[in-house]
């Protein structure tokens, strides 16, 4: 798997992917629901992390390496996690591959992760594994 398979030229995310969202919630926050995202605690923001865990319990992971375009696989997901807590902590936007599944999981605003994914059975993975922590998936 290289970072081509899912970006374009223009480090813009391929339109023949399947894209689909993991969340705190079941679907897209109404405004009169917009609240919710103030009353997120240190408790919610970890199910992502133990997401990652658990993808990582299963699969090899990697990080892109932006500046030579490739893939480094993550050899120590704790140290990978304090290293670039999510954003949600005010650091840096986590993005994973795990070239296994031809899956790209990227963290967004919100509380919410996009992944990206070629073959269906991908969706119902992620989503079986979601369930696992507390979080729901949604196209």
């Amino acid at each position: 798997m290289k970072i081509s398979d899912f970006y374009d030229e223009n480090d813009e995310i391929k339109p023949v992917l399947s894209q689909g969202f993991i969340s705190l919630w079941r679907g897209w926050l109404t405004r009169e629901e917009a609240y919710k995202l103030n009353q997120v605690d240190a408790y919610e923001v970890e199910r992502f992390k133990q997401l990652i865990r658990l993808l990582y319990s299963k699969y090899d992971i990697y990080r892109a390496e932006w500046d030579s375009r490739t893939l480094h696989k993550i050899n120590n997901i704790d140290s990978f996690l304090s290293d670039y807590p999510c954003s949600f902590e005010g650091g840096d936007f986590v993005e994973i591959f795990i070239p296994s599944l031809d899956l790209l999981i990227k963290e967004t605003y919100d509380y919410t992760f996009i992944f990206w994914y070629k073959e269906n059975k991908v969706q119902e993975c992620i989503s079986s594994l979601a369930s696992q922590v507390r979080l729901y998936t949604f196209n």
